[in-house]
């Protein structure tokens, strides 16, 4: 895997990607108000189409295997808010450019209704979520790195084993 992933940081100010200073700060306030307005949160780690055999990371039908799942009990949701809020608003302006391999999601719900879901690459160190369209702030690992470690899931491992063997 390590191999495929090639990283480069590409040193752009998000003001050319035609947003704003202030985009890590509603970054920050959205992230905010969907952990305040959420009924669950449930954090996963699972597998990704690239610790597949090369020959098959482009299949259509590959499944995503789950090797665990968390719903957050009132304190670590509670927890997670207090490190949203006490992370760093400014916008990010360093930015990846590397083969996306997220191997944890937390979804956001309402009810039964699924709000928004973030996909976590730990291996670039990319984040993408759909419950904002603006960059996000630069402290957002600060928040994401120990709701992971407390939910007992792993920043890396061996992906392509754990593929190999939920296949047997």
């Amino acid at each position: 895997m390590a191999s495929i992933v090639v990283l480069f940081v590409l040193m752009a100010p998000a003001l050319a990607y035609g947003h704003d200073a202030n985009d890590g700060k509603r970054y920050k306030e959205a992230l905010a108000k969907a952990i305040r307005t959420s009924d669950r949160i449930v954090v996963t780690e699972h597998s990704d189409r690239f610790d597949f055999p090369m020959p098959e990371v482009n299949r259509k039908d590959l499944p995503q295997f789950e090797y665990g799942r968390v719903e957050l009990s009132e304190s670590a949701k509670a927890k997670f808010l207090k490190d949203v809020e006490a992370m760093d608003a400014k916008t990010q302006d360093i930015f990846p450019d590397c083969i996306f391999v997220p191997h944890h999601t937390i979804k956001f719900y309402s009810g039964s209704t699924l709000k928004s879901t973030m996909d976590i690459c730990f291996h670039c160190h990319e984040i993408e979520w759909d419950g904002s369209k603006d960059i996000r702030s630069k402290g957002l690992w600060s928040a994401i790195t120990p709701l992971i470690k407390d939910a007992g899931f792993h920043a890396e491992r061996d992906w392509a084993a754990l593929v190999k063997e939920r296949r047997k």
